[in-house]
């Protein structure tokens, strides 16, 4: 079975809400979307543990993995597992991590890998829906409006 999926770089907790409420209103199946978010020292023992509680009500479990280069991510999601899996067998580049590992799995280029990995450092949120190419599509559609691009990948 191929997947692919797509990947929406959304600024705050309250739009990546926002994206997830309109996904469910849509019965789209929530297991096949992640979050991933960057979190820094501060705000892993203040504010952000609100804004996991939140997410792991949404969608479901919620881990953090440090990240070479990057630091220490929220994840949420089906992400969890596919960064869990390791790095084994699959070359991104000199800087292979989890996280660029996982994406490139799940068929994303090199060069968006970078650019979703730079969004995160800046403190922007990624929703990435990894499923059939159907559901992608539609979900996609779902998300996409004049202020906000969807990016699919396929794999």
């Amino acid at each position: 079975m191929i997947k692919n999926c797509c990947v929406v770089i959304y600024a705050s907790l309250a739009d990546i809400e926002a994206a997830i409420g309109k996904l469910k209103i849509a019965r789209c199946d929530l297991k096949q979307a992640s979050v991933i978010a960057y979190e820094n020292e501060t705000d892993i023992h203040n504010h952000q543990v609100s804004d996991r509680n939140t997410l792991e009500q949404l969608l479901t479990d919620t881990e953090l993995f440090f990240v070479s280069g990057i630091g220490t991510l929220m994840v949420v999601g089906q992400m969890i597992t596919l960064m869990s899996q390791g790095l084994e067998n699959v070359e991104v580049g000199d800087d292979s991590n989890p996280l660029a590992v996982a994406l490139f799995k799940m068929g994303v280029t090199r060069a968006s890998i970078k650019e979703y990995e730079r969004a995160i450092m800046a403190d922007k949120l990624l929703l990435i829906f990894y499923a059939q190419q159907k559901d992608v599509e539609y979900v996609c559609d779902v998300l996409h409006c004049e202020a906000q691009q969807v990016i699919v990948h396929h794999a």
